[in-house]
């Protein structure tokens, strides 16, 4: 095996920064969805923010040998349509995978992804058939909430500047934040199960998996959107290395870039936690807080605290709230972990039936993802009070009400191939009842769920396919015991998939 090679500071700085970092230091985020309405303007205003992006080039250190973090980001993606609308030529626009052309709201990609009913495209507020294109984003984080608004008013002036040449499409300004102890709305601390690529940590997944242009799990350089060597005469783009592309000559558009998804998920804290209660009444255990905590820990495969049911299964335990380093081997049914859990399923290590551990492993390293969200709305509840006696969470989870605002996550993952790693993990993993042996357990946070009943005569809702509700399954002792249906509880809003080009490539795009 070939010792693990670290990018070059020449290669990183051409590669955008979300790539190589979450920025968990810059707590503040918004997104920016505009549209493309004149191309030439546009691409001077695209131009006139190269110099702005902000890079994955190693960060400096200061006198005392800390690393200087930036104190804002900016970063740039653009969806196919926005590289329509900039003119790219078709012949170009082909030679990107088939899912990306096509987008997230396509008829057969949302048929992949369970996005049906409340989740229809049709029913988004971003993208989807009744709105607006989005052409692309500007991805903007700031270490302050005063410098975020401060690096938000630049940037839209920007845009005014360019006169007729972009603007924002409805609702097209998203804000996102980090909440302390960096849980998300349902309570649990989320964020830890990241990858290390190899490029930027000298050990890890393979470069090639997230960035274009490298070799990935099998060892090849997957393919790469390319241009005609004809309509770069300046050489800008980088010679294509596929030893198919030898003739005609090919210049290399993706090397050193990144596919980006976004999904706004919407989740309903009240009907999550309400389920949970009455998962725990129907058992009449008498320690009903405690007892629907932990069938919500079984469903998410950790605590709130973060410690995953793996090491600690009869408790949340402070000091492994970021603990990553383990395996399912040990407990291969699932009587820990089930295997049904969220986070078991999205990322099954060394135990996927009926392979091997090896095997196993190789899998789950071909399907990792870079996960670079932030969430949106106000907490429905202090999270922390989940993590302290069952007097305070007793009270807390049977009298939750929904308040009506909207609360959830901008899923963003950055990845080489839209199709082999988030809408395998989302489709083979995530939708599928039948996942790792199972038989109609999905994903009881993120998989294919029924909506509400809708009342006698209603019209079908869009993309209604009348499969059976779904339950959480997990061993009990030698038999398994089984959750009522279950209802969904996150709600796709707006999605696209998007390209994030590398600094050479956005020279090009506006040459």
């Amino acid at each position: 095996m070939s010792a693990p090679r670290l990018l070059s500071a020449t290669a990183r700085s051409d590669i955008q920064g979300l790539v190589a970092s979450g920025y968990g230091h810059l707590p503040w985020a918004s997104y920016l969805f505009f549209q493309i309405q004149n191309p030439e303007r546009a691409r001077s205003w695209l131009a006139d923010r190269i110099p702005e992006v902000t890079t994955a080039a190693p960060w400096p250190r200061g006198p005392d040998g800390a690393r200087i973090k930036p104190r804002e980001a900016v970063n740039v993606a653009l969806s196919a349509p926005g590289l329509r609308a900039l003119e790219v030529p078709n012949s170009v626009v082909c030679t990107f995978s088939p899912e990306f052309q096509e987008g997230m709201a396509h008829p057969d990609r949302a048929a992949k992804l369970g996005d049906d009913e409340e989740s229809h495209p049709s029913r988004w507020e971003l993208g989807g058939s009744s709105n607006p294109p989005l052409h692309g984003v500007l991805i903007l984080h700031s270490a302050t909430e005063e410098g975020m608004e401060e690096l938000v008013q630049r940037q839209l002036e920007a845009m005014d500047r360019a006169s007729d040449g972009l603007e924002l499409v409805p609702d097209g300004r998203q804000e996102g934040t980090i909440w302390p102890g960096h849980v998300e709305p349902f309570g649990f601390r989320d964020g830890i199960a990241q990858p290390r690529v190899e490029g930027f940590h000298g050990e890890g997944v393979p470069t090639g998996e997230f960035v274009l242009g490298y070799p990935n799990h099998y060892g090849i350089i997957p393919p790469s959107p390319v241009v005609p060597d004809l309509r770069d005469p300046e050489g800008v783009l980088p010679l294509s290395e596929n030893p198919h592309h030898a003739e005609p000559v090919l210049r290399d558009l993706g090397r050193h870039g990144s596919h980006l998804v976004y999904r706004k998920l919407e989740q309903d804290v009240a009907a999550f936690w309400r389920f949970m209660v009455r998962e725990a009444e129907r058992r009449g255990s008498g320690r009903e807080a405690d007892l629907a905590l932990r069938i919500a820990s079984l469903c998410v495969g950790r605590w709130p605290g973060g410690a995953p049911l793996e090491l600690s299964p009869n408790r949340d335990d402070p000091s492994l709230s970021d603990a990553d380093d383990f395996l399912y081997g040990s407990d291969p049914e699932g009587r820990r972990c089930p295997l049904g859990a969220h986070v078991r399923r999205t990322n099954p290590r060394d135990v996927i039936h009926p392979y091997g551990p090896e095997a196993s492993l190789r899998m789950s390293r071909a399907h990792r993802m870079l996960r670079r969200g932030r969430i949106y709305g106000r907490p429905l509840f202090d999270p922390e009070r989940l993590r302290g006696p069952a007097s305070e969470a007793g009270p807390l989870l049977r009298d939750l009400e929904d308040d009506g605002g909207s609360r959830g996550i901008h899923f963003l993952s950055v990845e080489a191939s839209i199709a082999s790693q988030f809408e395998f993990v989302q489709q083979s993993w995530c939708n599928n009842p039948r996942f790792n042996g199972l038989h109609d357990t999905p994903d009881p946070l993120t998989g294919r769920m029924p909506g509400p009943s809708d009342p006698p005569g209603t019209p079908a809702a869009p993309g209604r396919t009348g499969y059976a509700p779904g339950v959480m399954s997990f061993p009990r002792g030698p038999i398994q015991d089984r959750t009522a249906p279950l209802p969904r509880f996150v709600t796709t809003r707006g999605g696209a998939y998007l390209f994030l080009p590398s600094l050479r490539a956005l020279h090009w795009l506006t040459g």
